[in-house]
C-alpha cells in the first residue's frame, strides 16, 4: 500500500514517522529508567529518612519524652512518599508514630528485623536508635511506592503533549519542505507520462533548483533531446524507407513468423486493391486461394525454418488470370540470431516467362529451319556441282582441243566460260561454308591462339612468301574457343591484309589487350586501306569495294569472320586510314581462359623465306 501512494505523502510520512519514532524512543527510555530507578531512589530516602529520625529521636527515646519524639516524626509530612513512621522503645513498645491521627493497630505492633523490606505497593525500614553502644529503641518507616504510577502517568501526559507539539510542527515543517523534494519529481513524473502517452518528445521538466534533483531534471531533459533528435531521425528514415518502398516497381512486404503482414508497399496494396491498413495483421489466406495461400506459406516457413534467403516462382492470381512472379524472400534476424520476420522481393515476370515460351518456339523453329538450310545449302552445293563440273569438263575440252584453233574471239569465250564455272564453283563452297559457321562449329575449348596463329600461317605460306610479308604478335593467350573456326579468322584477315596491299612490302602485326572481361585481338598491316564510309559495308555478304579484275574473292570472307566472333559472343570492327594500311578488331570473352606461359613475349615472324 505505501509503495503506491504518491511521493509527497510517501516523504509527509516518512518525516512523521521519524520524528514521532524518536519521541517514542527517548520517552520509553525516560520511563524504563524511572521504572528501573524509582524503587532504588525511594529505598535511598527511606534508609537515609530512618537514620535521621534515630538520630534525632535519641534524646526523646532517652528521656521518655514522647511529644518531643512526635515532633520529630511529624516532620517527615514534608515527604509525600512516606505513609508511615513510629518510635519504638527499647522494649518494642510502640512509643510514638505518624501520622498522629493513624490508630496503633495500623502500625506493626512488633519490630522486625533491621534493614529494608518490601511489600505490595510499599517498602518498609527498621533503623535501631543507639546511643554509644546502648540501643534506646527502634525507626520504623513505611514508604509508598504507589506513587511511582502516578509519576509515570504525569509523565506519560507529558510526553503525550510533546509528542502532539512535535507532530504539529513537523507536519508543518514537512508540508513546507517536502515541496521542495517532492516537486522535481513530481515535475519529472508528470513530463514522463505526457511524452508516454502522447510520444511527444519536445516536451521539457522544470528545473527548480540545481542540487541533485536538478542535476537530475537536466539529464532528462539531455535525455529526451536525445530522443527527440533520434525519433525525428527515424521518422524521416521511415519515410524515406516507405518512399523507397512505394516508388519501386516490385511487391515488397514484411511478415511476422505467423504469416501475418507488418508492411506493404503501394505496389501490393494497387495490386491487390487494398489499402495498406487493410492488409496489415492479416495473413494470406485473406488475400488468395486456399492452394495457393498455402504454397505461399510453405516457402516462407521454409526461410524461417532454414533461415537463409530463397528464390522462387509463385503463382498469384489476377484479375486477368494467373501471373508469376520471381520471389525472393529472406529472414530479419534478432539479437539472438533468431528469426522474428520475412521480408519479401517479388517480382512480375509473366511476361518475360511468355517471351521465354516465345522465345523456345522460336529458337525450335529457328533450329529445324537452321536444319532444313544446311540440308538444302548441302544438297544445293551437290546438285549445282554435278553440272557445274560437267560444264566445266565440256569447256575445259574444248580449251584443250580447239585453243589456238578458232579465232580469237572464240578463244576469248572460251576463257570466259571457265573463268565463270571456276568462280561459280568457289562461290557454292563460300555459301556452304558460311552456313556452316553456326551450324557445324566445335564446341568451344581452351585453345592455345599462339598455335592457332601458327596454323593459319603455314596455311598462308605461298601467299605470304609471293609478297614477302613480315608477320609479327603480340604474346598471345589462351581462350575458350572453337580452335577451327579461330583459325579460319586469323586466316581470312591476315589473308586480306596480304591481298590489298600497294607496292610496299606488307607488314602485317598481330596483336591483343584485355580487360577483366574481354580479350581484344587486332590485325594491323600497311595496305591501301578503306574509307569511312565502308567500314559497315565490307562485313556483309558479296560486298566488294575493288573489281573482280583488280583482286579475286567473292566478298564473303569478312562476313564469315564477323559470323565466327559473333558465335564467339564478341564483335567486329575495323579502324583505318585510307591509303596508309587498315586495323581489324575484335573481341572474345575473357572466361575461362587464361594467359599461356608458352605464349609470354613469343612474337611469330615470317618472312618471304618461311623463317620464324
Amino acid at each position: 500500500m505505501f509503495r503506491n501512494l504518491p511521493i509527497k505523502r510517501k516523504l509527509l510520512l516518512v518525516m512523521l514517522l521519524t520524528s514521532g519514532i524518536a519521541l517514542v524512543l527517548t520517552a520509553g527510555t525516560f520511563t524504563v529508567y524511572e521504572v528501573l530507578t524509582f524503587p532504588e531512589t525511594v529505598s535511598e530516602t527511606a534508609s537515609t529518612l530512618s537514620h535521621v529520625i534515630a538520630y534525632n529521636s535519641a534524646a526523646s527515646l532517652a528521656f521518655k519524652n514522647d511529644s518531643d519524639a512526635t515532633q520529630v516524626l511529624s516532620g517527615l509530612r514534608a515527604e509525600a512518599q512516606v505513609e508511615r513512621a513510629a518510635l519504638y522503645d527499647k522494649t518494642g513498645k510502640l512509643f510514638a508514630w505518624y501520622p498522629s491521627t493513624e490508630p496503633r493497630n495500623s502500625f506493626p505492633a512488633t519490630v522486625g528485623p533491621r534493614g529494608l523490606q518490601r511489600q505490595s505497593g510499599a517498602l518498609t525500614v527498621f533503623e535501631p536508635v543507639m546511643e554509644s553502644s546502648s540501643r534506646l529503641g527502634t525507626v520504623f518507616v513505611k514508604m509508598d511506592l504507589r506513587l511511582m504510577h502516578k509519576r509515570l502517568r504525569s509523565f506519560g501526559l507529558i510526553v503525550v503533549v510533546v509528542m502532539i507539539s512535535s507532530f504539529t510542527v513537523t507536519l508543518a515543517m514537512a508540508v513546507k519542505f517536502q515541496k521542495q523534494i517532492s516537486g522535481p519529481i513530481v515535475a519529472l513524473a508528470n513530463t514522463a507520462r505526457v511524452v508516454s502517452e502522447g510520444d511527444d518528445y519536445a516536451v521539457r521538466a522544470e528545473k527548480y533548483n540545481d542540487d541533485e534533483l536538478g542535476v537530475l531534471t537536466d539529464t532528462f531533459n539531455r535525455m529526451l533531446g536525445q530522443i527527440e533528435e533520434r525519433d525525428i531521425a527515424l521518422r524521416e528514415s521511415e519515410e524515406r524507407l516507405q518512399s523507397i518502398l512505394d516508388n519501386a516497381t516490385a511487391v515488397i512486404y514484411l511478415k511476422d513468423p505467423d504469416g501475418r503482414y507488418l508492411l506493404t508497399n503501394r505496389y501490393f496494396d494497387a495490386l491487390f486493391n487494398k489499402q495498406g491498413i487493410d492488409v496489415l495483421g492479416k495473413t494470406d489466406d485473406s488475400l488468395f486461394p486456399d492452394d495457393i495461400a498455402e504454397a505461399v506459406r510453405s516457402t516462407d516457413q521454409k526461410v524461417l525454418t532454414t533461415g537463409v534467403s530463397l528464390e522462387t516462382e509463385e503463382l498469384i492470381p489476377h484479375e486477368d488470370g494467373l501471373h508469376t512472379y520471381l520471389s525472393v524472400k529472406f529472414p530479419l534476424l534478432d539479437n539472438a540470431g533468431i528469426p522474428n520476420s520475412i521480408c519479401g522481393i517479388a517480382t512480375d515476370i509473366t511476361d518475360r516467362k511468355r517471351a521465354e515460351e516465345t522465345l523456345k518456339m522460336t529458337a525450335a523453329e529457328l533450329a529445324r529451319s537452321n536444319s532444313e538450310l544446311e540440308q538444302f545449302a548441302y544438297v544445293a552445293s551437290h546438285d549445282l556441282q554435278e553440272p557445274l563440273r560437267a560444264v566445266g569438263g565440256c569447256v575445259q575440252l574444248l580449251k584443250r582441243r580447239y585453243q589456238s584453233q578458232l579465232d580469237a574471239t572464240a578463244d576469248e569465250l572460251i576463257a570466259h566460260s571457265v573463268d565463270g564455272v571456276t568462280r561459280m564453283q568457289t562461290l557454292i563452297n563460300d555459301l556452304l561454308a558460311y552456313s556452316r559457321v553456326g551450324t557445324r562449329g566445335k564446341p568451344f575449348e581452351h585453345t592455345n591462339c599462339a598455335t592457332i596463329l601458327k596454323h593459319a600461317l603455314d596455311n598462308l605460306q605461298m601467299a605470304i612468301q609471293e609478297c614477302a610479308a613480315v608477320i609479327t604478335s603480340d604474346a598471345l593467350p589462351t581462350v575458350n574457343a572453337d580452335a577451327t573456326q579461330l583459325t579460319q579468322l586469323f586466316q581470312n584477315l591476315i589473308g586480306n591484309a596480304i591481298k590489298y596491299r600497294d607496292h610496299r612490302r606488307p607488314e602485317i602485326h598481330v596483336g591483343v589487350t584485355g580487360d577483366q572481361t574481354d580479350w581484344v585481338f587486332s590485325v594491323q598491316d600497311n595496305g591501301i586501306g578503306i574509307e569511312p564510309q565502308y567500314y559497315e559495308r565490307v562485313f556483309k555478304v558479296f560486298q566488294r569495294l575493288h573489281q573482280r579484275r583488280e583482286s579475286s574473292g567473292n566478298g564473303i570472307g569478312l562476313a564469315i569472320c564477323k559470323k565466327i566472333v559473333e558465335r564467339h559472343g564478341g564483335h567486329i570492327w575495323v579502324e583505318s586510314r585510307f591509303g596508309e594500311g587498315s586495323t581489324f578488331y575484335f573481341r572474345i570473352s575473357r572466361q575461362e581462359s587464361n594467359q599461356d606461359d608458352s605464349a609470354k613475349w613469343v612474337s611469330c615472324n615470317r618472312d618471304s623465306n618461311g623463317r620464324g
